[in-house]
Parts: structure tokens; C-alpha cells; sequence
């Protein structure tokens, strides 16, 4: 493990170096092989292989959800740091969240979150639809 590793990685991923650290010790130097892995499943390596307490390992599951969910995209440094975005009550307003969602591998979190978006520009779009409909009834 290089410094210019650990660079990168926070850099891309836009991380504190102790994480891209945890993560290269992990197995994870390039920031697109986390996309095919789940936020569980990093999150007990970080326990078992690398001795991390279960209790401070389990603390990286919601910004894994984001980190794995990097993994799926080309400039992932283009993408800011909001945890809060990946919290269960804003993954529920997006409507993708489900009891498995740490399960979920970056690559299946990606499908969820296109969907929800593209049934939420579908919703938009009817709903502009109908606003303009009544407006031009109203204009008869």
C-alpha cells in the first residue's frame, strides 16, 4: 500500500485517509472493484480481516452504501460527499430503500436509484401534463 494510493482513492471517492486506507487494506485499490460488493459486505471485512470492532465497522455502513454505489461511476470525485443522502429515511423518500439495502451490491444500488429517478421524472411529467390540460380547459 502506497501513499499515492491512499491519495487516490480519497481523492476519487472523496474520503478521510483512514477509510481509503481501511479499504486498500481491504482489497479495494482501484475505487470500480467496490461497485460488484455490498456496504455489508465490506463493512465485515472491515471486522474480520482486519480486526476493526464490530461496532465501529457496523458505523461505516451508511457512508459504504454511497462509497459501493461510487464503484458504478466514471468520475466518482464529480459526486459530493452527502451522507445524509444515504441515510434509510432519504433512501425511503427516494423511494429504493428495503431491509436487504445493505445487501445490495454498488452495481444493484445504481439499478434502484435509475429507476426511482426515472418513475420520478415520469411522475413529474404527468403531473405537468395535467396542470397544462386544466389550464388550457380553464382557457375554454
Amino acid at each position: 500500500m502506497s501513499t499515492s494510493d491512499i491519495v487516490t482513492l480519497k481523492h476519487q471517492l472523496t474520503i478521510t485517509p483512514k477509510t481509503a486506507t481501511l479499504l486498500i487494506k481491504a482489497g479495494y485499490t482501484d475505487y470500480r472493484d467496490l461497485a460488484h460488493v455490498s456496504p455489508e459486505q465490506v463493512a465485515k471485512q472491515f471486522a474480520d480481516s482486519l480486526k476493526v470492532p464490530i461496532k465501529h465497522a457496523l458505523a461505516y455502513k451508511r457512508p459504504l452504501r454511497r462509497i459501493v454505489w461510487l464503484g458504478t461511476q466514471k468520475h466518482p470525485e464529480n459526486h459530493p460527499k452527502d451522507c445524509k443522502n444515504w441515510s434509510n429515511k432519504a433512501l425511503m423518500a427516494r423511494g429504493v430503500w428495503s431491509s436487504d439495502f445493505d445487501r445490495l451490491t454498488g452495481n444493484e444500488i445504481d439499478v434502484k436509484l435509475k429507476d426511482a429517478e426515472s418513475i420520478g421524472i415520469k411522475k413529474e411529467t404527468k403531473q405537468k401534463m395535467s396542470m397544462e390540460a386544466k389550464e388550457v380547459n380553464h382557457e375554454d
